[in-house]
Formats: structure tokens, C-alpha cells, sequence
């Protein structure tokens, strides 16, 4: 090698500087991923919602629970004076497992509306960083 020209050293951080970048990046993917895989749920979830609640709607009236829930209001002296046996029949015709797959859904949604909005964030303050 010639005396005039020197080899070129990198700098000491430069490895530092690549591994960082490199690690943002995995993590970046890996939050996009994500975010992808709970919006896949959320969407589905929200398609679902629409049957459900029609099918809750169905049981609250076949059931008569909703004839029994307006008489509260309608005539609430038949209900005050028959009030034990009204109240027992209002609990047997409620449809216990449509509300409960319906409020099943709506939290999930939640959980993942929650999840989703972090990691948007996540994911805008690496892509700025």
C-alpha cells in the first residue's frame, strides 16, 4: 500500500449506531404485525356484532321478555301487587347466554380497539424516531 493513502477507520459507534437501527426495525415489523392481527379481530368482531345483536333482539322478543320489561312501565300496578311472581318470570325469560355473547363481543372489541390505539402509537413514534 502506498504511504499517501491510509486505510479509512470507522467510527467506534457505528456498530451501536447499525444494531439500533436494525433492532427499531424488527420491532417496527413486529408492531405492524400485530396491529394488523387485531385489526383482522376487531373487524371480524364487528361483523359478528351485527348477527348477534339480531339474534339477542330475536330471543328478547320470542321469549316475551320485552312484553314483561314495557308492562313494568305500563301498568306498574299489576307489577307492584303481583311484584314476586313478576320478577321471577322477568328472570326466567331473560336470555342469559345472547347477552352474555353479546358483552363478551363488545369487550373484546374494547380490549382490542385498546390495543390497536397503542400500538399505532408505538408504531408512529418509531417511524418518526
Amino acid at each position: 500500500m502506498d504511504k499517501n493513502h491510509r486505510q479509512i477507520e470507522p467510527p467506534a459507534y457505528l456498530l451501536n449506531k447499525i444494531m439500533s437501527r436494525i433492532e427499531r426495525e424488527e420491532r417496527l415489523l413486529s408492531l405492524k404485525r400485530r396491529f394488523f392481527v387485531f385489526f383482522s379481530v376487531f373487524l371480524g368482531l364487528f361483523v359478528s356484532l351485527f348477527p348477534v345483536a339480531g339474534a339477542l333482539w330475536t330471543t328478547l322478543d320470542k321469549n316475551g321478555f320485552s312484553s314483561y320489561f314495557h308492562l313494568m312501565f305500563s301498568d306498574s300496578d299489576v307489577v307492584l301487587k303481583y311484584s314476586q311472581n313478576f320478577f321471577a318470570t322477568l328472570l326466567e325469560t331473560f336470555p342469559v347466554v345472547e347477552v352474555a355473547i353479546f358483552l363478551l363481543i363488545i369487550l373484546v372489541m374494547m380490549g382490542s380497539v385498546k390495543i390497536l390505539l397503542r400500538d399505532f402509537r408505538s408504531i408512529k413514534n418509531l417511524q418518526t424516531a
